[in-house]
C-alpha cells in the first residue's frame, strides 16, 4: 500500500498564473502536467501514465500539445534507459538498481474514475482486467510480458493525426 495521496488540496493558482502570463502554443510554449509517474526501485522499472477518466469509450486521444510533449519524453527516456541498460549511470540509490523506462501508456477508465467504478478499462487502446493492470502497475519482474503486450505506438498515432493542427509562430 502506499501512502495517502492529498486529493483536493493541489492549489491551482499556479496553473491560473501560467495562462493568464506566459506564451501559449500557438507562441510556442507547451506546457502540460503529467499524471502519473510510477517506478519500483526493486526492479528499476519506470512508466509514465496519462490517466482519463469517465469516457464513454477507447479512444488514446491526447491533445497535441500533450502528444508533443509525450513523444519528446518517451525518445529522451527510450534513449538515456537504453544506454542505462548497457553502462548504468542512472541508478536507485538504496538498491543500486538501473533505471529502465518500460514506456508510456494512456490508461481509460470507461464510465468511471478508477478501476473499481469504471466499466470497463483499457491501457493503450486495449481492454484489461484490473488484476492485469495492478501487475502492470506494480512493474515487478513478472509484469515484463504485460507491458510489451500493452506498449503500442499510440503517439505516433495522435501525432500523425494531429500535424494539421500543429502550428506556430516563434518570432518575437
Amino acid at each position: 500500500m502506499t501512502r495517502p495521496e492529498f486529493t483536493n488540496q493541489r492549489n491551482l493558482d499556479f496553473s491560473h498564473w501560467i495562462r493568464a502570463n506566459l506564451r501559449d502554443s500557438f507562441h510556442g510554449l507547451i506546457v502540460h502536467d503529467i499524471d502519473w509517474i510510477m517506478v519500483n526501485y526493486c526492479t528499476g522499472f519506470f512508466i509514465i501514465v496519462e490517466q482519463k477518466s469517465c469516457q464513454k469509450t477507447s479512444s488514446m486521444r491526447t491533445n497535441p500539445a500533450q502528444t508533443v510533449i509525450f513523444k519528446m519524453l518517451n525518445e529522451f527516456l527510450q534513449t538515456a534507459s537504453d544506454l542505462n541498460r548497457r553502462s548504468p549511470f542512472s541508478v536507485n540509490p538504496a538498491t543500486q538498481k538501473p533505471y529502465i523506462y518500460q514506456g508510456a501508456f494512456i490508461l481509460e477508465f470507461l464510465e468511471g474514475t478508477d478501476p473499481d467504478s469504471a466499466r470497463q478499462i483499457y491501457v493503450n487502446g486495449r481492454s484489461i482486467r484490473k488484476q492485469e493492470l495492478i501487475q502492470l502497475l506494480n512493474l515487478e519482474s513478472d509484469s515484463e510480458a504485460l507491458l510489451r503486450r500493452y506498449r503500442t505506438n499510440w503517439i505516433e498515432e495522435n501525432l500523425k493525426k494531429q500535424l494539421g493542427r500543429l502550428r506556430g509562430r516563434c518570432d518575437g
